[in-house]
């Protein structure tokens, strides 16, 4: 869906996506579900990926 928090924040679907229209529809869904607490992950994201343990660590 995107590949980076920016393209999220403006949401920008990334030009090498194969459906644009896809792209966009997912965002929409994924915004609905992140107002109910969930929580995006996004794994090119180098924040994110610093934050996130790695194999055998996980997260309960």
């Amino acid at each position: 869906m995107v590949h980076f928090a920016d393209n999220w924040a403006q949401r920008r679907v990334p030009s090498r996506n194969a459906d644009k229209e896809q792209s966009s529809l997912s965002m929409a869904r994924i915004a609905e579900l992140l107002a109910n607490k969930a929580e995006l992950w996004i794994n090119h994201d180098k924040r994110l990926a610093e934050r996130v343990p790695k194999a055998p660590a996980y997260l309960e």
